[in-house]
């Protein structure tokens, strides 16, 4: 009896195992993407269509409060 309780028990954690490896490769792979997607200049804001935002995410704020284009 209590060997069946063992296989039940071994098989939920190797199931746990395998479906937490399954999601942080899956988050691993969102967070890459997102992170070659800033550096390519896309925006995850806005993605880029100023009639939504406005186009203030194309401007870069100085440090005398004048904003200018980028």
């Amino acid at each position: 009896m209590n060997l069946i309780f063992l296989e039940v028990e071994r098989r939920i954690i190797v199931g746990t195992i395998v479906v937490g490896a399954i999601l942080i490769v899956i988050v691993a792979l969102i967070i890459r993407s997102m992170i070659r997607d800033k550096k390519a200049g896309k925006s995850i804001h806005c993605g880029g269509e100023c009639k939504n935002c406005g186009g203030y995410c194309h401007q870069i704020k100085h440090t005398d409060g004048e904003r200018q284009d980028s």
